[in-house]
């Protein structure tokens, strides 16, 4: 059996030894690079300012490039998600005191150069008794998108997937975003579209692995 893997194509055995290999070559970056849709050469300034489009539930062998602290705002709007709300009870904690080494965060530019967004993960490295397992599924991880707005960061995606790509396309002025899922038969390739307040599951298409 074959599956799709970060836009790669290869069998089921072959991912954690291509994985590998990639990492002691150190060409993980072409793989975002492919998926970020950079078919183009890039010119100083674009490469100055490129910034990672691509992550995985698998950290290991997708790790977050330029990880960043959540300042308290974001955070704050992170603790009213119901999944984190309902993670912190579990841990009796209140959202004041919601962990920041809970998640990773990778800074992107979702709508202009001088908004700071966030694609936000859960940090897997956590003990296990901590926040883990309230941020995974099956084959899956939470993912949240925050944008940052005059009022502060608000929570504009979640959804639990395998992986996530940033697109190039737009919708009312904010980059579209594409989730993936992989089961044992098929994968499924789902777009979201920004409504003007918040990103919406626009197109779905889920295809039998090769």
């Amino acid at each position: 059996m074959r599956v799709i893997l970060f836009g790669l194509t290869m069998p089921v055995l072959s991912i954690r030894k291509f994985a590998g290999k990639l990492m002691a070559s150190n060409h993980l970056a072409v793989i975002f690079w492919c998926l970020s849709g950079s078919g183009h050469s890039q010119t100083p300034n674009e490469a100055r300012n490129s910034e990672q489009t691509g992550f995985s539930v698998e950290q290991d062998i997708a790790p977050i490039e330029k990880p960043e602290t959540l300042p308290s705002q974001a955070l704050a709007a992170l603790g009213k998600e119901k999944g984190v709300a309902s993670c912190l009870e579990n841990n009796e904690l209140t959202v004041d005191h919601l962990p920041g080494s809970w998640f990773f965060a990778s800074r992107i530019h979702l709508g202009g150069p001088h908004e700071t967004d966030y694609v936000v993960l859960p940090n897997l490295s956590t003990k296990p008794q901590d926040s883990a397992p309230c941020f995974l599924g099956a084959n899956t991880g939470q993912f949240w998108i925050l944008r940052k707005t005059p009022a502060g960061y608000r929570l504009v995606l979640t959804v639990f997937t395998h992986s996530l790509s940033v697109l190039r396309s737009r919708s009312n002025g904010l980059r579209d975003i594409e989730a993936t899922t992989i089961a044992v038969r098929e994968h499924t390739r789902t777009v979201f579209k920004f409504d003007g307040q918040e990103y919406r599951r626009r197109r779905q298409r889920t295809e039998p692995n090769e």
